[in-house]
């Protein structure tokens, strides 16, 4: 028996479970960033979404209809899954002084969806002028 070569059962059975062990955390490393992707994706259109109806904003005339700050909330629900949210300010505050800012608006956008059954959402913030 002495020549004979080989591997015992048990080293067998532990180098299956090694390798099982090894093949398992690749598997959920993979579904991890799977996972994360989709998530960055999702994030990336809502900005997307955002920034493209902020910049659609800039373009109106400070009258439109959707400048008003009457009509705060305004809302855009044509992306299906996301629900853009604007709130249009007349003559904001400068953070940086505490002083009024004439012939402006403020705009201040939110892109909300819903990822695993939790809220998220990102905004963006934007002092039109009347130029």
């Amino acid at each position: 028996m002495e020549r004979e070569k080989g591997f015992t059962l048990m080293e067998v059975i532990i180098a299956m479970a090694i390798l099982s062990v090894g093949l398992l955390a690749i598997g959920y490393m993979q579904i991890t960033a799977i996972d994360t992707n989709s998530t960055g994706n999702r994030i990336t259109e809502g900005t997307t979404l955002a920034q493209d109806k902020l910049e659609e904003l800039i373009t109106y005339r400070m009258t439109h209809d959707d400048l008003r700050e009457s009509e705060n909330p305004h809302k855009d629900e044509t992306h299906p899954g996301y629900t853009i949210v604007w709130y249009v300010y007349d003559n904001p505050t400068n953070p940086a002084d505490g002083k009024q800012i004439t012939n402006a608006k403020q705009i201040v956008m939110t892109c909300q969806w819903l990822d695993r059954g939790r809220q998220k959402q990102t905004e963006l913030r934007c002092i039109k002028p009347d130029l």
